[in-house]
């Protein structure tokens, strides 16, 4: 973009944030029963949200 380095930002990542173990059992368990169909995909998105993994951008 050929953009100034003073105009280019800063990304700050903190390094705490992740899955824990069961956080990660149960991201996999959905996406398990997404891709078998047994959940939608209104209802995975809504859940991994509930439970702080993706961002709600509403």
């Amino acid at each position: 973009m050929d953009l100034p380095p003073q105009s280019a930002g800063r990304v700050t990542l903190d390094p705490d944030m992740g899955l824990d173990a069961q956080e990660a059992q149960e991201v996999d368990l959905l996406l398990r029963a997404r891709i078998a169909g047994e959940i939608d995909r209104p209802t995975f998105l809504a859940e991994i949200r509930r439970r702080g993994i993706l961002a709600d951008l509403a």
